[in-house]
Formats: C-alpha cells, sequence, structure tokens
C-alpha cells in the first residue's frame, strides 16, 4: 500500500526509525490491547488506533486514530474512562452507537451531572467491551505527529474520525456535511 510523499520519510521509534507503511502495518497488524491490558500498552509519545473487539468478529474494522503528545497509555486510559466532555473518541463513541448501549434507569426527573454521569458510565462499560488499541512509540515533533496521524487516518479509515476531505460509505465528507 502507497502511502504518498512520507512512505520514504522514516519516523524515528524506540531508537530506530520506522516507514509510514510499516507504521500503518503495525497499528493494523500489532499488538492489540483491551482494558485489562492498559498498562502493556507502551510509554511514551506516539499514534494509535481503535478496533473492534476480536470477540465482535468486526476486528479489521478502525474506529478512530489518534496521537499521544506525552503518554500512549494515558492517552488511550482517557478513552476507556467514558468522559464525553474532555474527551473526542468517547463523545464520537456516544454519537454513533449510543442508542445501542445498555443505559440504568435514570429519574426522569435527573438532569445535568446525574443524567452525564449515567451517559458516561455506559459509553465507558461499552469501549471497555467493545474496543482494543493498538499503538506505535514514535520520536518526532508534534507536528509530525500531527502528519503522522493524518496520513494514518487516510491508510486506516477510521469509522468515528476519517481524515477531513475523506469520503464516507455514503459518498459525503464528513468534515462539510451538513455545513451548509
Amino acid at each position: 500500500m502507497a502511502l504518498g510523499r512520507s512512505a520514504a520519510h522514516e519516523w524515528p521509534q524506540r531508537g530506530d526509525s520506522m516507514t509510514a507503511d510499516e507504521i500503518a502495518r503495525e497499528l493494523r497488524d500489532g499488538s492489540r490491547y483491551s482494558y485489562d491490558q492498559l498498562r502493556e500498552i507502551p510509554v511514551g509519545a506516539g499514534i494509535y488506533a481503535a478496533w473492534w473487539r476480536e470477540c465482535r468478529g468486526l476486528q479489521d474494522e478502525c474506529l478512530y486514530v489518534g496521537i499521544a503528545y506525552v503518554s500512549l497509555g494515558g492517552r488511550v486510559g482517557t478513552h476507556f474512562g467514558g468522559g464525553r466532555g474532555g474527551d473526542q473518541f468517547s463523545l464520537y463513541v456516544w454519537d454513533e452507537y449510543g442508542s445501542g448501549m445498555t443505559i440504568p434507569a435514570i429519574d426522569p426527573e435527573a438532569r445535568g451531572k446525574e443524567r452525564t454521569l449515567a451517559f458516561n458510565n455506559a459509553t465507558r462499560a461499552w469501549a471497555r467491551a467493545n474496543v482494543c488499541f493498538s499503538a506505535v512509540q514514535v520520536a518526532v515533533t508534534r507536528e509530525d505527529l500531527r502528519k503522522l496521524e493524518e496520513e494514518m487516518k487516510g491508510v486506516l479509515n477510521p469509522t468515528l474520525n476519517r481524515r477531513a476531505g475523506q469520503l464516507t460509505e455514503s459518498g459525503a465528507d464528513p468534515e462539510t456535511q451538513g455545513a451548509d
């Protein structure tokens, strides 16, 4: 799979370097970590991808591509936390899959924090049951990490955060859909 201009660029990783093709292959075919394996995720800055858990039979479908400037494990741990207010992955999960989540009975009069907590708990439980992550540690500048993230979005075609300008299966550009 050709990755354009940066395919020849080597991305430093644990003292070695990897091409963009190798990083994509590692994200796609390398180790995957469930919530119970969070402490096994490489430390340091890098790029990661969220995938359906193997039990769903959809393990080749990438859900999300992201980057961590400081700690891959810390960033992925945030996603497993389910907090929709400060975590884009959790917000996307809620928007896309929330209607199918089991949400404990909420007092019909509940508002604000109580409702938010119930929805965040449902998002957290859903992510922990259905998602695993792959991660590659890379030692590059923040700017290069963002470029790598955009490139990996183009290659892995994540369901929840496609690259700007990338068409969905329906042919719509998710960045401009509904923007009249």
